[in-house]
């Protein structure tokens, strides 16, 4: 195939680049999701990602003019489209990775590994990131085009200071190497090993930061499941949870559940009352809410000296157990 053969085969598969791009980053980005939840992709991802169909003059370069010796360089060259997923943590990488690797809709390879990379020249500190190609194996219609088996799309995951540092070098990758002075390869180099060990402090402070806020972690946990279960409503899970949880943690016990509980079976017109505010207010979809009505019910006065957010939010849980707000 010369380079003319090449362009216009190119641009005449472009659309089924896109599709499998498309396809590919839908598909890992919903994986993740689940595996995530509750928490949301977008706080997962650093980054938004969105597939990138290779440049016509980018893939001509690559396939004649940078001295690969490829045998049949369109079919051997796997970025024809890409997409990136970066995150904060290392252990992250995990997540996506296992996305990538469960899906039965492509053959995935892994082609590069910072991990095995690191172990292979330990005292090198350079360019960190997991390099996997995703290759169609059936026929998959998507956004109404037909992407044939054999297609590949490269998937790149990254940290977001591993990012950081693909972007910088970047720009001095392709520079004529007479211009790049030894001081600047090895200001690069510092400052991959900088974040090298910045990945691992961060990896610290998000344990120890989890190790603290399990206990909120299961209260939440817990309050999610009663809400579901009493109001039918399935709950969000805005920051406003933690925040209420937080500022209640003395309250929290191993039986504080239970008295949750106990509390909806006495009362039972609560959860209705839940299920109706929660059409229009937003506090009330947040599984905190039945925590806020116990408190309120058990001790008025500490529960609205503690409240971490508007007093406007708390008034008509006082109002739903008649019980008068500003009296307190």
């Amino acid at each position: 195939m010369n380079e003319a053969e090449l362009v216009a085969r190119f641009r005449d598969e472009t659309s089924i680049f896109h599709a499998w791009g498309d396809y590919v980053k839908s598909t890992i980005s919903n994986a993740v999701e689940t595996t995530i939840s509750p928490r949301r992709l977008d706080d997962f991802l650093k980054i938004p990602p969105i597939p990138r169909v290779k440049d016509v003059g980018s893939l001509v370069d690559k396939a004649f003019y940078r001295d690969k010796s490829y045998r049949d360089p369109y079919a051997e060259i796997a970025d024809k489209v890409g997409v990136r997923f970066v995150v904060l943590l290392t252990s992250e990488i995990k997540t996506v990775e296992s996305a990538i690797t469960t899906c039965d809709d492509w053959m995935a390879t892994k082609d590069m590994d910072y991990e095995e990379e690191r172990k292979k020249y330990p005292t090198a500190f350079t360019y960190q990131s997991v390099h996997y190609v995703a290759v169609s194996k059936r026929n998959i219609e998507h956004e109404g085009v037909i992407v044939p088996a054999g297609i590949p799309c490269e998937i790149q995951i990254r940290t977001l200071l591993q990012h950081a540092y693909a972007e910088l070098s970047h720009t001095w990758t392709y520079k004529p190497k007479t211009t790049i002075v030894p001081t600047v390869k090895r200001t690069v180099a510092k400052s991959m090993a900088l974040i090298e060990t910045t990945d691992e402090f961060f990896e610290e402070v998000v344990k120890t930061l989890g190790a603290e806020g399990k206990p909120l972690k299961d209260a939440l946990s817990g309050l999610s499941q009663i809400y579901r279960d009493v109001t039918k409503i399935a709950p969000d899970s805005g920051k406003s949870n933690i925040l209420v949880l937080d500022a209640m943690r003395d309250k929290i016990s191993r039986e504080f559940l239970d008295r949750v509980q106990e509390f909806l079976r006495m009362k039972p017109f609560v959860p209705k009352k839940i299920a109706e505010r929660a059409e229009y207010q937003h506090l009330f979809r947040q599984p905190v809410i039945l925590l806020a009505y116990y408190l309120v019910s058990e001790n008025p006065g500490e529960a609205k000296s503690v409240w971490p957010l508007t007093p406007d939010e708390l008034r008509p849980v006082f109002d739903d157990l008649g019980k008068n707000f500003d009296s307190y």
